[in-house]
């Protein structure tokens, strides 16, 4: 019976450090996962505002624009 008991308790002990390798290993990919997609995303937003810089130093040419008012008798009257 004694060796039955340290049999489980062996066999326990395996399905638990085995199941903690698994699981680290899984996180640790996880991890990197989300490392790289956050390393991505920087990337990405900040090539988006070198665009969006470049272009707000592209200057425009001004125009006037003219101003449209109806006319009197379109106006309407209270």
């Amino acid at each position: 019976m004694k060796n039955l008991k340290t049999r489980l308790l062996w066999f326990g002990v395996g399905i638990l450090v085995g199941g903690a390798v698994i699981s680290h290993f899984v996180w640790r990919g996880l991890r990197s996962d989300r490392y790289a997609l956050v390393y991505d995303t920087k990337l990405k937003l900040a090539a988006l505002e070198a665009r969006v810089l470049k272009l707000e130093a592209v200057s425009f040419p001004k125009s006037n624009p003219t101003q449209v008012t109806p006319p009197d008798d379109l106006q309407l009257r209270l």
